[in-house]
């Protein structure tokens, strides 16, 4: 939901743009893009960041965090070669395994 350019670029995307539309009045807060698990731990240990945006919401994080209401939705689908498959070789989810 976020991306960067390049290095010197500020980051982009669904999520930062929610953070700098609330924050539009005050100064807004610094958004960085860091490896996943790292993030989760910072959220959690109240080190740097007080905020990670996009989290999948598990009775695991349940416990841990406070979420927000959805502001996004994702509508999984996928592509195939008709060349390749006569019919779409994914039916549910699970067929993508042995893909």
């Amino acid at each position: 939901m976020s991306y960067q350019l390049n290095n010197h670029a500020g980051v982009d995307g669904i999520s930062a743009a929610v953070i700098k539309c609330i924050f539009k009045s005050e100064k807004t807060p610094g958004i960085a893009l860091i490896p996943w698990s790292r993030c989760i731990h910072e959220v959690e240990s109240h080190h740097r960041f007080d905020v990670a945006m996009s989290v999948f919401k598990t009775a695991e994080r349940d416990k841990k965090f406070i979420f927000s209401k959805s502001y996004h939705r994702l509508t999984p689908s996928h592509l195939y070669a008709r060349s390749r498959y006569k019919t779409p070789a994914v039916n549910r989810l699970t067929d993508l395994a042995r893909l």
